[in-house]
């Protein structure tokens, strides 16, 4: 299976053990985490989250994929991205107030699906979660340039 995806800007590779602390200065803010089950991080959760992530990439039954989005001109970490697996469906979720995650989803190519209702427990109660999502036929229409916005 192939697993880079690169582009002229940046590159997609699994994730590293040293990781952690680019992965920490971003989950340990408050405006990243205001949307999500988790966070702000400590340094020990962002320990903990990439060593999972490395346990699940060592499986030989894999079915959960994340990746690190890596910056070509410096090598540094910006993100999590996805690749070709050989996956049918790819989606992602955000919530219905995150207007910025929509419009990156939207960018992105994928398509809102419906509402996942009260799914996710929060700091403060329940949340829905919109859900989003791109078929393997409709990511093969389209060059990866266009998908990215290169």
């Amino acid at each position: 299976m192939e697993t880079e995806l690169s582009t002229h800007r940046f590159y997609l590779r699994e994730f590293e053990k040293g990781d952690w602390p680019a992965v920490h200065r971003y989950a340990a803010l408050e405006a990243v985490s205001r949307y999500q089950p988790w966070g702000p991080n400590t340094e020990e959760d962002s320990r903990t989250y990439v060593e999972q992530l490395l346990e699940h990439a060592a499986k030989t039954d894999r079915i959960q994929f994340a990746y690190a989005v890596v910056w070509k001109e410096n090598g540094q970490l910006i993100g999590y991205g996805f690749s070709k697996q050989g996956l049918h469906r790819i989606f992602a979720t955000c919530d219905p107030a995150n207007a910025g995650s929509k419009k990156v989803l939207q960018k992105a190519g994928m398509m809102w699906e419906g509402t996942l209702r009260e799914n996710l427990r929060m700091k403060d109660g329940w949340r829905n979660s919109l859900i989003y999502g791109v078929l393997e036929q409709e990511w093969q229409s389209r060059s990866a340039s266009s998908w990215l916005g290169e």
